[in-house]
């Protein structure tokens, strides 16, 4: 199934960028345009299934999207014909997207600044006399 839609996040990719360059839109424009096209497919097919959609995970999505349509303004740009623009285009999108799930590439995480401070203060307060614990427990009540 996922090898199903890297092909569909490919040549909707492709298609999007196509379409917004044959509107004379800017190439970061229609590069944004292929990126979206692309991606809100997958977004509203895992919707609709009730499942947490691919590009809201640590999935190599969005990001081999944008390198797809990237390239395929580049090979426009160098005066390559369209159909091999549109082809090599489309495999490299999902050569990217087919290596990432075989291999269980994944994007890092980031921790929020927040979540840290909240198991320091856990930590620190552990560690604390029990009579400071109360006092906090307390405050934390009133205030």
């Amino acid at each position: 199934m996922l090898f199903l839609d890297a092909l569909g996040l490919a040549v909707f990719t492709v298609v999007g960028t196509q379409k917004a360059m044959a509107l004379g839109f800017s190439d970061p424009i229609a590069i944004m345009t292929g990126i979206m096209t692309g991606v809100v497919g997958g977004v509203m097919r895992d919707v609709l299934v009730g499942e947490v959609p691919l590009v809201f995970r640590k999935e190599i999505y969005a990001t081999a999207s944008f390198i797809g349509a990237s390239i395929f303004l580049t090979l426009e740009e160098l005066g390559l014909s369209v159909e091999y623009s549109v082809f090599i285009s489309i495999i490299l999108i999902l050569s990217i997207r087919v290596w990432a799930i075989m291999h269980k590439i994944e994007l890092p995480v980031f921790i929020s600044y927040k979540e840290s401070t909240q198991n320091v203060n856990k930590m620190t307060s552990s560690n604390s006399s029990p009579d400071k614990r109360d006092s906090k427990i307390k405050n934390d009540k009133l205030g």
